[in-house]
């Protein structure tokens, strides 16, 4: 499991940046795993929360919003999309906007996506192999640790 985009290998983090955000393989339907296309509307019984940033560099205003479209199978009230003003790509999921804004919004997302079982996973169960989940602990305050 990585826990920073510092634990992923570099070629494995510079070819998806170049797939995903400038060559656009995903949305374009050309975006492979291991021989096999990969099919976002095949997406069923979770939720979709997409997040960007006003001033990325990597990934442009809008780009991320677009797998909205690309899930049909996620039900509307199940998506939810955030922009963040005045961080740039890594301000998104670091620093002080990602803890005071940004994370609020994914933790309560998933404490009312686990609460009407919408995520597909029961508690205590392991998710489906490829499923993002982001292990978030509990505590008192809710601050994270």
């Amino acid at each position: 499991v990585f826990g920073t985009v510092a634990d992923l290998p570099a070629d494995f983090y510079l070819d998806t940046v170049q797939l995903v955000f400038q060559e656009y393989a995903l949305a374009r339907g050309a975006l492979t795993w291991e021989g096999e296309k990969v099919e976002p509307a095949a997406i069923r019984g979770t939720a979709l929360l997409t997040v960007e940033g006003e001033r990325d560099d990597i990934c442009s205003i809008g780009q991320t919003m677009a797998a909205h479209d690309l899930t049909p199978g996620i039900r509307p009230y199940l998506k939810q999309h955030h922009m963040q003003a005045g961080v740039g790509h890594y301000g998104v999921f670091s620093g002080r906007r990602w803890h005071d804004d940004i994370y609020p919004i994914v933790r309560d997302m998933i404490y009312q996506m686990e609460a009407r079982g919408a995520l597909g996973v029961a508690s205590g169960q392991s998710a489906p192999v490829g499923a993002a989940v982001m292990p978030i602990e509990r505590t008192p305050g809710d601050g994270m640790r």
